[in-house]
């Protein structure tokens, strides 16, 4: 299969989860066909130079890499047929689509939604912190690209349960974030507590202050030779003035997380909203470290509470879990392991191999679909429309 692969940014493998997700799926969609990867509009600090590190990985896949330096965007879909037009995030879609469509018409359109951000912006309004119109405006941005794709990727079951519920989202494609295992490390670990994030993400920023504010003092009370490490590119400065609390360590951004990873004794996912499944969750887990998150951080996991991980929403019974764990060396092994074995069964790159093939097998028979002879136009004025709506919603908003 001849793919284009849309994106409005170069994947980082070392600056996010999500990024680490979709490198993970290139690699797999490159091992067996024809990927090109496009950026339609480069923003200014999108430099071949600072960015050549990133742009000889994916190249280094087998992945043709269309110049940054101009728009080959809509040159290219001119002059060559793609089988798939694969679009990572809605909003790449929805400024994009229309315009591959109108020169690709028997191309399967494939949305990678990353995470329901509507689901997500929902669990943010819950906690005060925007309001019911801009999760509504996202909600309509969203839905109405899904149901103009041809396939939306789901990152957990949740996600895709709540999209097969909604009518006319089209076909669903299940694919989880790309983790490999990593034997567990056997050695002596301090007391100590991990946290891995990008914070340029709100959902990490927040949880990271609700932890050190309402959690940690319960742990150091009891445990005053516990630590905590927060890691992560991006730091704010709000979460670099927590450094300043007793315990507590911001490292910033790392090149590498697995020395921490093999250190720590627990890694907590404290978050209080957000959506699909959470790299960090993941990448502790495939190291055989166990897990203490709220049920948000737990989403997609199909967990048994105590056993692959401990889940807890308040602020007594999340101290509680990781004053367990800190007790129990053994418990810390055991809950490991356990998690490991999940995270394996869901989310290793054999099994998210098997998942893409069932993408691909989706996207051949849809291309014999007589529903693929569509006419741009339609798509445009749909998109057109939403987009009214879009605005209106800004205006009350």
């Amino acid at each position: 299969m001849k793919i284009l692969v849309i994106s409005e940014n170069i994947p980082k493998s070392d600056f996010s989860s999500g990024d680490k997700r979709f490198l993970g799926i290139l690699k797999i969609l490159a091992s067996k066909h024809e990927v090109t990867f496009c950026i339609p509009n480069p923003k200014p600090w999108l430099k071949p130079v600072e960015n050549k590190s990133y742009i000889d990985y994916i190249e280094g896949m087998n992945i043709r890499f269309l110049s940054l330096a101009e728009d080959f965007f809509e040159e290219i879909i001119k002059k060559e047929t793609f089988n798939i037009g694969f679009f990572e995030f809605f909003w790449t879609a929805e400024k994009y689509m229309n315009q591959f469509i109108k020169y690709q018409p028997n191309a399967v359109v494939v949305v990678d939604s990353v995470d329901l951000h509507f689901a997500r912006e929902e669990t943010q309004y819950n906690l005060g912190q925007i309001s019911k119109h801009k999760v509504l405006q996202t909600k309509k941005r969203e839905l109405s690209v899904y149901k103009l794709a041809d396939i939306t990727i789901a990152v957990s079951t949740q996600d895709s349960d709540q999209l097969l519920k909604i009518d006319k989202t089209g076909n669903i494609s299940l694919i989880p974030n790309v983790v490999p295992t990593v034997k567990r490390a056997v050695r002596e670990r301090e007391p100590s507590l991990i946290f891995i994030g990008c914070y340029a993400w709100p959902p990490n920023v927040d949880g990271m202050l609700w932890f050190t504010k309402e959690v940690w003092p319960l742990i150091i009370n009891k445990r005053s030779d516990a630590k905590l490490l927060i890691v992560g590119s991006q730091a704010t400065d709000e979460i670099k003035s927590l450094s300043n609390i007793e315990g507590v360590e911001v490292t910033g951004y790392v090149p590498k997380t697995e020395p921490y990873l093999e250190s720590a004794s627990i890694s907590i996912a404290p978050l209080r909203f957000g959506g699909g499944m959470k790299g960090k969750v993941n990448e502790a887990m495939a190291h055989g470290l166990p897990v203490v998150s709220t049920s948000i951080g737990a989403q997609g996991f199909n967990i048994e509470n105590g056993v692959q991980m401990f889940i807890a929403d308040l602020p007594n019974d999340f101290a509680n879990a990781v004053l367990k764990l800190l007790d129990n060396p053994d418990l810390q092994t055991k809950v490991g392991e356990a998690g490991q074995k999940q995270n394996e069964q869901l989310c290793s790159p054999v099994v998210i191999e098997k998942n893409i093939d069932e993408l691909i097998k989706m996207c051949l028979e849809l291309q014999k679909a007589p529903s693929l002879n569509r006419k741009s136009w339609d798509k445009w004025r749909v998109r057109k429309n939403n987009f009214v709506q879009q605005y209106i919603w800004r205006f009350f908003d």
